[in-house]
């Protein structure tokens, strides 16, 4: 996927109604949502792909809640405790963040465990949101 730093919206959040936390705060701690794909999809519409179970892939994250707010709460833990990006040797960085009870593993080929960890991934050195999904361990 390629993405785009496009702020189009007025308030800098989805059109899905979440928004919470979503969009740009000004504060360079907070997550930057403001990143759009190619095909038009907002960081909150794809993070809140993971809210349901997805019987089309294989395994699926899904998160114990709203997307948005877990995600937020996870990367306040990344700054609190100051933890550095795995190396994916890419354009991204890939964090896991230990949130216990984030999610469970969905897909058709999901065990339903309980996972406490979630995934953050942003384009390299920023702040700037690429995806975000609860996860047992880094793939």
């Amino acid at each position: 996927l390629t993405y785009s730093t496009s702020t189009s919206s007025s308030s800098g959040s989805s059109g899905s109604g979440s928004g919470s936390g979503s969009g740009s705060t000004g504060n360079p701690n907070d997550l930057d949502w403001n990143i759009v794909s190619e095909e038009g999809e907002t960081r909150v519409e794809h993070v809140e792909l993971h809210e349901v179970n997805n019987l089309k892939k294989p395994l699926h994250g899904v998160f114990n809640g709203k997307a948005v707010d877990i995600i937020n709460e996870a990367w306040k833990i990344k700054l609190a405790s100051n933890a550095k990006p795995i190396n994916t040797g890419g354009t991204i960085d890939a964090y896991l963040i230990p949130k216990a009870n984030a999610g469970w593993e969905g897909g058709y080929q999901g065990s339903g465990q309980n996972l406490d960890n979630v995934v953050i991934i942003t384009l390299k050195g920023t702040n700037q949101l690429v995806t975000g999904y609860p996860a047992g361990t880094w793939p």
